[in-house]
């Protein structure tokens, strides 16, 4: 999830509360041929093609109280526990991928050795999706000089301990270096596996806010004025991913990079990123504005359509026009530049008042775009995890009460009908390599 958002806590014109949501608007058939090699899936002229959700993972930690309890995390050195039956049941609703928000292989300290839990339980998840006939996009979270409590940097000292802070890869350039070699790693690795068909090389820098430290925040939310400050330095990532995507390309040249901007992958940050002449690159964003609606607490009653009064600034209305002005910014983007784009992540906390048409429009904004996106995200079956943490467990319907799946949410007929739109999977696409 973008900004201050993590796992533990993470990650139609009707009236408020019903259950009944006209679904968005069908966008043109997918082109049945054409589909030759990993890029083709991306493209913003046949597509959409890959419509899915995410997971998120994160090492369990003795020093974090609670973590090592198997009722809460689950077993597993990686937490919260997925079985196969949570990616089946993903594909049966009809999406056909699902990113994998996960440690990267690489330890979070130095020598920055491969992590063998975190590399055994990467290819377990993608043996998992390949099973359900899902493609797979890899998203690292952490890794090398990088902690997966960067997702919550004014929380340190409550549920964890403060000096489990870690974002020294924004200063540190054996860190940056241990990045790189993450990656050339990695894309050894899977490059000949058919079901991943992306790699997001970190999930939502946000140098802009951490710093490379506690003792070091920049909070700087002006894009312009961090890259007036910051540009060029070992904190700006415009300097760190072009060497990530050099290191993949020596390896592997036909698997999709996915790019996103600093800001947590942010709208906002998308016009300050390099664009690479480089093959088979696709420009991401995580859209998930006006964040004042879409991470509301319960109690704050703040109503899609309706109007937002901002902490800090002019009251402004929020309906589906304020949404599509948001996407301004990636169509420009992409005419500027003639490139492909993404929406790697969107979603809201369920309970949110029009919750389920706030997400029909913003179905409808990124499927006339062509776009490929990806829902925030996509629960397990672990129970004793959902039952407390639950806010983007859509099947929970718009009760934040609800502990468990309600037959009646109004968010799943969206889903059935959005993903069910879907129609290449694994199983009926042969990849070409390029001469």
């Amino acid at each position: 999830m973008t900004r201050v958002t993590a796992l533990l806590f993470a990650c139609l014109s009707l009236a408020v509360g019903s259950a009944t949501v006209a679904p968005p608007a069908a966008a043109a058939p997918d082109t049945p041929s054409g589909i030759h090699r990993k890029i083709d899936l991306w493209s913003n002229e046949t597509g959409p093609h890959l419509r899915g959700s995410a997971i998120a993972q994160r090492r369990r930690d003795p020093r974090v109280p609670g973590d090592m309890d198997e009722d809460f995390l689950g077993p597993d050195p990686m937490g919260v526990p997925y079985r196969q039956k949570d990616f089946d049941k993903l594909a049966a609703l009809g999406a056909n991928v699902v990113t994998l928000s996960h440690p990267g292989p690489f330890a979070e300290t130095p020598p920055f050795a491969v992590d063998e839990a975190a590399q055994a339980n990467l290819d377990r998840l993608i043996g998992l999706a390949e099973k359900a006939d899902l493609f797979v996009v890899l998203s690292f979270r952490a890794g090398p000089g990088r902690s997966e409590f960067t997702f919550h940097p004014h929380s340190g000292g409550t549920w964890f301990p403060i000096e489990m802070y870690n974002d020294s890869v924004w200063k540190d350039p054996a860190a940056q270096q241990a990045w790189v070699d993450m990656w050339t790693h990695v894309a050894k690795r899977y490059k000949d596996r058919k079901s991943v068909i992306a790699y997001d090389p970190m999930s939502e820098p946000n140098s802009h806010l951490v710093g490379s430290g506690i003792d070091d925040r920049i909070e700087i939310y002006d894009p312009a004025k961090f890259h007036r400050k910051y540009g060029g330095t070992t904190y700006d990532w415009n300097t760190l991913y072009p060497r990530i995507v050099k290191a993949i390309r020596a390896v592997d040249t036909e698997t999709p990079i996915l790019i996103s901007g600093n800001g947590y992958a942010s709208m906002a940050f998308l016009p300050y990123v390099k664009v690479l002449d480089v093959p088979n690159l696709v420009y991401a964003v995580h859209q998930y504005e006006p964040w004042q609606f879409t991470h509301q607490e319960p109690d704050a009653n703040i109503v899609y359509p309706g109007t937002v009064n901002p902490e800090h600034g002019a009251p402004f209305r929020i309906d589906k026009a304020y949404v599509e002005g948001v996407y301004a910014t990636i169509d420009d983007f992409k005419r500027k530049h003639d490139v492909r784009v993404a929406i790697s992540e969107f979603g809201l906390r369920r309970y949110a008042p029009g919750g389920p048409r706030y997400l029909v429009d913003q179905i409808d904004i990124i499927e006339t775009r062509r776009m490929n996106s990806f829902i925030w995200h996509w629960p397990t079956s672990h129970r004793p995890y959902e039952a407390a943490v639950n806010q983007h467990n859509y099947l929970f319907g718009t009760d934040p009460n609800s502990k468990a799946e309600v037959a009646d949410s109004p968010y799943e007929p969206i889903l059935r009908d959005f993903w069910g739109r879907n129609r290449f999977r694994p199983s009926n696409v042969n990849f070409e390599r390029s001469k």
